[in-house]
């Protein structure tokens, strides 16, 4: 029998990455959701769903390895963007 809990889980921005490990900022914010991935499957969660803002890497990785988890953009920087565009 499997077990469905719906749970909210908000990680600090960068899950513990140091500025020297990646080669520029940039990347930081792939790498952290990367190991924050890791954390959460080493700890046996399962993701079906991801809020994320509009970062293009993210979104990438998110599509090559998360197949099966819905990704969806935060509605701020949406409306972030829409803002932008007038």
């Amino acid at each position: 029998m499997k077990c469905c809990i719906r749970l909210i889980i908000q990680f600090h921005p960068n899950f513990n990455l140091q500025s020297n490990e990646v080669p520029s900022s940039c990347h930081m914010e792939k790498e952290g959701l990367i190991r924050a991935v890791r954390f959460l499957e080493e700890n046996g969660v399962a993701i079906s769903q991801l809020v994320t803002d509009r970062h293009l890497q993210v979104a990438k990785w998110v599509r090559e390895n998360l197949q099966g988890t819905t990704h969806y953009i935060d509605v701020w920087h949406v409306a972030k963007g829409t803002q932008n565009m007038k």
